[in-house]
């Protein structure tokens, strides 16, 4: 030390531990059973961002009584981050949802099983009259690592309508190249 002295002891700040993956299933779980639909919203992509299994009855339980479209979107977000293939009809049951969030979740969560049906609700949502629709299912592509996913984003952006739909194809594509436009 410059001056002599000793060392001083500067307190060292407690360092917090994250609680228990238990705990914090329990909290996120009752969450899901709250009045409030901001608290759900918040439980529910907590749970999809954990990808913890152990959820999965409580996603189950909250989609049974979830009227909400956003949050029940979240859910289906939840429960394909959460599953593995004994969710598919559970998932399957979101593919007809009128929602276009609710059915782009399923239909990512089911691609990402390697669920075929899937591709085919797919195809309708990028042909789907609605815009909303077709924005949803280009997210899917950008989502998820299809064999005709370049060939369909390419098709967007010199096609579709909508030039919501024709900017965020190209986003997409845009993100999927590397240093020197080559693909990643």
């Amino acid at each position: 030390l410059p001056d002599g002295g000793a060392p001083s002891a500067a307190p060292v700040p407690a360092r917090e531990e994250a609680p228990p993956a238990g705990d914090t299933l329990s909290r996120l779980a009752g969450n899901l059973a709250s009045t409030d639909r901001e608290t759900r919203l918040r439980a529910s992509l907590k749970l999809a961002e954990l990808g913890d299994g152990r959820a999965l009855v409580h996603l189950n339980a909250a989609l049974d009584r979830e009227s909400d479209p956003v949050v029940t979107a979240s859910l289906v977000k939840a429960m394909g981050s959460c599953g593995d293939s004994t969710q598919v009809n559970r998932l399957a049951t979101f593919l007809r949802d009128e929602d276009h969030r609710i059915r782009a979740n399923a239909v990512k969560a089911l691609l990402l099983m390697g669920n075929r049906g899937a591709e085919r609700v797919l195809r309708e949502m990028l042909e789907s009259p609605r815009e909303q629709m077709r924005l949803s299912a280009t997210w899917v592509l950008g989502e998820v690592d299809h064999p005709q996913r370049l060939d369909w984003l390419g098709r967007l952006t010199r096609e579709d309508p909508s030039p919501r739909v024709r900017q965020k194809a190209r986003d997409i594509l845009a993100g999927s190249m590397g240093p020197g436009g080559l693909l990643t």
